[in-house]
């Protein structure tokens, strides 16, 4: 019974630390956005360019 509880316990550290390395990533590449329509003007939304903004 303990074994199992430390087993549980464990697989859920490692899922969350995964699911932080997920969403690092995610907003790295997010933040490395810039979109653009097919007149060429950047059309990235305001909270994206606040975000890229923060990072630098």
């Amino acid at each position: 019974m303990k074994f199992n509880r430390r087993k549980n316990r464990g697989r859920t550290q490692l899922r969350r630390k995964y699911l932080d390395e997920f969403r690092g990533k995610v907003l790295t590449t997010m933040t490395g956005l810039t979109i653009v329509n097919e007149l060429g003007e950047d059309i990235t939304p305001e909270k994206l360019v606040v975000e890229k903004a923060n990072r630098d």
